[in-house]
């Protein structure tokens, strides 16, 4: 599930025409209640549709605030495949629900969910991290941090009520899954800690690797990997809140695993691979950028070839309070330490022109990559500039085009009864209808307009002829 493994190729560095942006059909959304974040897509019941999973918690925003759910849950929405009429395309409410245990504290905050085989049987698991609680200055009791594995059950359809808990000292925001130690099993990669959540000032990753059986009732080590993102612990410079992995760092004879890892304060971690028969080990290259200045905390991050023909892993990123999009490139050249290529004026592509400067609630904003219009680059969609999806077509060259001052450009996540009264959270990019043009699903939190205030996903289908 690495992202840009391959052989060698030639990149074409010449900038190429981003064509048109897409087209789209009106968004439809359902409810879900609660606070839906993170979202994924996968095939539950192997019937050849991609569904739609959300996880929701039951943070609230301030005192009183009635916007809560009760309890956490991830909700697996089926795709009818009835795509004749949108609307009908998933299932009125979800299909499978999955609800975290008990044990967890109410004001503990599920991030992040996938849909992933875990233990090799073709159909999808639930992955669910457990990211920080409502206050960061003092852990509830029960205060229980982590990653949860929810197998699923073929032959009952539906998935396990009795989770696998993997525990960390400090919260995970996202995660990615990759083989990352080449024995074609796949592996958690979580980013730890993220930004004001600082129990221990612990800023790091921590790997689960798979086990060598990959139907044991556990089928991860617990932490076995912890790398610690900053070697002298600088909080400041060197926070954790998401990560992505992929080929940063070109290298000939890696035995094992070659994927890398890159956090949203943008150090590359280098993978050496494993030729003792252990697991890799990774040495840390931090990186800086416009004159020596951090990089802001990002909230998202997406890694792609944003580079035509080209082997190596780019990045994009979205910034939070009046998002901007920023572009990274991989180095090209083989040995040597690796550098992040980034133009602090050229690379960065502001979105909030287009909405208007503001201070979303939830800052939490996402980014995506797909081809979106029909072309041969990989474009871009990131939330952020509420009730829209920004667009930002690629170039073929690591560039992308984007024009703040046309509509074009910018997809509303909502039906316009509520695009006064909702932010648009996390997004992600999927085939829905198997027609080949890639759509968009989101998911959405609501002012304190309409009680019950339920949060929502809303589809929106690419019509790009």
């Amino acid at each position: 599930m690495a992202v840009g493994l391959g052989g060698f190729a030639v990149e074409r560095a010449a900038a190429q025409n981003a064509g048109t942006p897409p087209t789209w059909a009106a968004p439809f959304k359902r409810v879900c209640g609660g606070f839906p974040l993170g979202i994924s897509a996968g095939d539950v019941n192997l019937d050849g549709l991609p569904d739609i999973a959300v996880v929701q918690t039951q943070k609230q925003l301030s005192a009183g605030d009635p916007r809560t759910s009760a309890p956490a849950q991830v909700l697996i929405y089926k795709n009818t495949g009835s795509w004749g009429v949108p609307s009908n395309g998933l299932s009125a409410g979800p299909h499978w629900t999955v609800t975290l245990p008990d044990a967890i504290d109410p004001v503990l905050i599920p991030l992040h969910v996938e849909l992933v085989d875990v233990n090799d049987d073709n159909y999808p698991d639930v992955l669910v991290s457990v990211g920080a609680a409502e206050d960061p200055t003092d852990p509830p009791a029960g205060y229980a941090p982590g990653l949860y594995y929810f197998r699923f059950i073929p032959a009952l359809q539906v998935f396990a009520t009795d989770p696998v808990y993997y525990a960390t000292a400090v919260p995970i925001s996202r995660f990615r899954v990759a083989d990352m130690n080449g024995d074609q099993l796949p592996d958690v990669v979580a980013a730890t800690d993220g930004r004001a959540y600082d129990y221990s000032n612990s800023d790091s990753v921590r790997i689960f690797y798979h086990v060598a059986d990959p139907q044991a009732a556990s089928p991860f080590h617990p932490e076995e990997a912890l790398l610690h993102v900053d070697p002298n612990n600088d909080e400041a410079n060197m926070p954790t809140n998401t990560c992505v992995v992929g080929n940063f760092h070109r290298r000939g004879g890696i035995p094992g695993g070659t994927a890398d890892i890159v956090t949203d304060s943008m150090p590359i971690l280098s993978n050496n691979g494993n030729a003792s028969g252990q697991f890799p080990t990774f040495t840390i290259y931090p990186q800086t950028f416009c004159s020596g200045q951090s990089i802001s905390i990002d909230h998202d991050m997406t890694a792609g070839n944003f580079r035509f023909m080209n082997v190596m892993t780019d990045i994009a990123t979205i910034s939070g309070i009046n998002p901007e999009i920023r572009v990274f490139r991989s180095p090209i050249l083989a040995g040597g330490t690796p550098v992040l290529s980034h133009d602090c004026l050229t690379d960065v592509y502001p979105i909030s022109a287009f909405c208007g400067e503001y201070q979303p609630t939830i800052k939490l904003h996402g980014i995506a990559n797909a081809m979106l219009n029909s072309g041969s680059y990989l474009d871009l969609a990131a939330t952020g500039c509420d009730p829209y999806v920004a667009i930002l077509l690629g170039k073929g060259n690591s560039k992308f085009q984007i024009d703040t001052n046309d509509a074009a450009y910018f997809v509303s996540a909502m039906p316009a009864a509520d695009e006064l009264f909702a932010e648009v959270a996390q997004v992600i990019a999927v085939d829905l209808n198997l027609d080949g043009k890639i759509d968009l699903v989101t998911s959405n939190h609501y002012d304190l307009n309409d009680p019950p205030y339920d949060g929502t996903i809303s589809v929106i289908i690419n019509t790009t002829p």
